[in-house]
């Protein structure tokens, strides 16, 4: 049972984002609000913010208000229907129903009846892949969204949505980088440095204290996971167009 001002208004014809957000939270985890009645009463207002929400309403009785006019939030109130154990001891009751048991037909089941994503058109492929884009993208679990498909139609399997993962995960093998650089392979500073030294050193002929070395630096990048982005760059030593170094 939760119980308490939630200052979600239950009355409201047109919920607002919060109010919205905590019935579907209701609706996922089946808790039903029992308060019908206003709880704060104002002059020209009246709210339902205060409430009584559980899984097991038919174990709840009389759920009401009483104004006591002492606050502005009214008094709820219910019976709950419990039973006293007559002793101490507590007793475990396993029961296996077989009643409607039918042997054959269990035997009957194929594994490979089961989709896989292998076997699903492009068209449902690619709403997968938007699942878990989505997903990835707003850290939500599959927990979470294996009680979404249970309460609407038309949404993609979560088995489907975690076989599809698996694939992608297998694709990539992401390793830390092997240099001594601090998040890099190589250090972008002092690779440009030491590729300059050597060209120059290579073509002293030119007065390089006239000259001015040319660089491009080019760059690309994506992120791979919620917390995980990678950044390649490369840089080319365009001092003449015979002379191109990346």
């Amino acid at each position: 049972m939760i119980v308490g001002d939630i200052n979600c208004d239950f009355a409201k014809a047109v919920p607002d984002f919060h109010t919205r957000r905590l019935q579907l939270s209701c609706s996922l985890y089946q808790l039903n609000q029992l308060i019908i009645e206003p709880t704060r009463v104002a002059e020209g207002s009246a709210t339902l913010i205060d409430l009584f929400l559980t899984n097991e309403p038919e174990n709840i009785s009389n759920p009401g208000v009483i104004h006591l006019g002492i606050s502005d939030h009214s008094m709820i109130f219910a019976v709950q229907s419990i039973t006293v154990p007559k002793s101490g001891r507590h007793t475990t009751r396993e029961i296996r129903d077989y009643k409607n048991f039918v042997e054959r037909t269990i035997h009957s089941l194929h594994v490979d009846d089961c989709q896989n994503f292998d076997s699903l058109s492009n068209e449902d492929k690619e709403k997968i892949e938007q699942v878990l884009f989505l997903l990835d993208k707003f850290c939500v679990g599959d927990s979470f969204y294996h009680e979404l498909t249970m309460i609407t139609d038309g949404l993609p399997k979560s088995y489907l949505v975690k076989q599809r993962r698996s694939q992608l995960n297998d694709i990539s093998n992401v390793i830390p980088t092997p240099g001594e650089a601090d998040g890099a392979q190589i250090s972008f500073t002092e690779m440009p440095k030491t590729r300059i030294q050597e060209f120059v050193k290579l073509h002293d002929e030119v007065d390089w204290s006239k000259e001015k070395i040319q660089i491009k630096i080019s760059g690309d990048g994506a992120k791979m996971t919620r917390n995980s982005s990678f950044i390649l760059l490369s840089f080319s030593l365009l001092q003449n167009r015979k002379y191109i170094l990346w």
